[in-house]
């Protein structure tokens, strides 16, 4: 069972003698829309893994000071729909980058996995296309510049808010984290603590160091390393998934995915069993 961290009861996770929240909040939203234009700028130049990667952490964690502009003044810029549309299409893309490395990385078997490498070739080149759409319109990097959080007041209402918008955050994801551990669990809820330690750990990065807890500096490491984990686990679940539909339509031959298969599922144990293990070192 895993218990509540850090310690969600405190008073208040701001500290008196740090940069006021506002103004804090502001230097990172400049630093986040300078961050995005640049990704933006790199990916209309050449989609490679690295760019596309860069992008959408660009993206997340504007998203996550947006949100917190929003708990402080209550309204929130119309580009949230535009910058997840832009990082669902980057999303896709690299998830059949990262299949296509993985089925290159055996050359073993890979000579009998031709169906399959070029049917993600073909994905590839059909989620590049939608990508390069979604890049096209300068509309999202428009509205960011013409919206400006203006001037914000550190009062006591606004800390608040925050502070409970952030406990709200982390009971997410101490309940995430305890289901992914669960036997019982499935794809959809270890994808689920993912994205929602996720956005707890950038949301408070974007507020360091105004925020107090003790704690905070580990449980972000801890969060940093089970993310790479489950990320690593899901990308090949992913790609068992893609497998098993292909086989499934009788597009590749069974007996060629095997080997695959088996090694897929023993990284997915492997990664699995790390990660919980990580979990319950809390």
């Amino acid at each position: 069972m895993l218990t509540p961290f850090p310690k969600i009861e405190e008073p208040g996770p701001f500290s008196p003698a740090a940069t006021p929240v506002g103004r804090q909040l502001c230097r990172r939203y400049e630093r986040c829309v300078r961050n995005y234009r640049r990704g933006l700028a790199a990916c209309r130049n050449r989609l490679s893994r690295h760019s596309i990667h860069r992008l959408r952490v660009a993206i997340r964690r504007l998203l996550a000071c947006l949100d917190l502009l929003g708990e402080v003044q209550r309204r929130r810029p119309a580009v949230r729909a535009l910058l997840q549309r832009q990082s669902r299409a980057l999303g896709a893309l690299h998830d059949t980058e990262v299949q296509l490395q993985m089925v290159r990385r055996e050359p073993r078997i890979a000579a009998d996995l031709q169906p399959l490498f070029r049917h993600l070739q073909k994905r590839r080149h059909r989620q590049a296309d939608g990508a390069r759409k979604a890049l096209k319109g300068g509309k999202a990097a428009q509205r960011l510049r013409e919206w400006r959080p203006g001037a914000l007041r550190q009062n006591s209402r606004a800390l608040e808010r925050l502070r409970r918008s952030i406990n709200l955050k982390l009971r997410a994801t101490v309940r995430s984290l305890a289901a992914f551990s669960s036997p019982a669990a499935d794809g959809a809820v270890r994808h689920r603590a993912r994205i929602v330690s996720r956005e707890y750990r950038y949301s408070v990065e974007a507020l360091r160091p105004g925020w107090r807890s003790a704690e905070t500096g580990k449980l972000l490491s801890i969060l940093r390393v089970c993310q790479g984990l489950i990320g690593r686990f899901h990308d090949r679940e992913l790609l068992l998934q893609r497998i098993d539909r292909l086989v499934a339509k009788g597009r590749l031959p069974a007996l060629s995915a095997r080997p695959l298969r088996r090694l897929l599922r023993l990284e997915m144990a492997t990664q699995l069993r790390a990660c919980v293990r990580k979990i319950q070192s809390v």
